[in-house]
């Protein structure tokens, strides 16, 4: 089962809660230091082991997060292991109106701000690779199409024989 870190500030610590409970309760593993780490853990050797277990950085972010160290370190972290490995994919949770760092800014992001019950369902969601389908534009489409055209299609257009003259561009049998 995925490995879903959950990063956020001491203060924002009941939302990464009621965050890791939902991500549970969909049957995930959510991975939140208060719950996982004990007395005596060196900090930076097991969240950098955990990271490298991840499959998802989930960051609650607010305007709190993005003045403590060890969330920014977290994040670095995480978005480095993103471009080296592919992985943890980082997932923004936007709690505040909080600036979205540079490093954040080409994700799309989920909402939290007013609508908590709902974001809490899309992340379930994205991490459970449920997703709304995509519907597929019309050009990718004819794209493909004339890509998988077979060659004498293709000879029967170059030699004039389409269907712009009257012939027929059935294939014989």
């Amino acid at each position: 089962m995925d490995k879903i870190f959950v990063s956020h500030a001491h203060e924002d610590r009941e939302a990464a809660h009621q965050v890791t409970v939902a991500l549970a309760k969909a049957g995930l593993n959510p991975w939140l230091d208060a719950q996982e780490l004990r007395s005596g853990d060196e900090l930076l050797k097991t969240i950098a082991t955990v990271l490298a277990e991840a499959q998802y950085f989930v960051i609650v972010l607010s305007r709190t997060a993005l003045t403590k160290s060890w969330v920014l370190t977290e994040l670095r972290m995480a978005v480095t292991a993103e471009i080296e490995r592919a992985h943890p994919r980082v997932v923004v949770l936007r709690l505040d109106d909080c600036e979205v760092p540079i490093e954040l800014r080409h994700k799309v992001h989920l909402d939290f701000r007013g609508r908590f019950d709902d974001a809490l369902k899309q992340l379930a969601d994205h991490v459970s690779g449920v997703g709304q389908a995509v519907p597929i534009p019309k050009q990718t489409v004819l794209a493909e199409m004339i890509a998988n055209a077979d060659a004498e299609l293709w000879a029967r257009l170059s030699a004039g024989g389409g269907a712009r003259n009257g012939s027929s561009l059935r294939r014989p049998m």
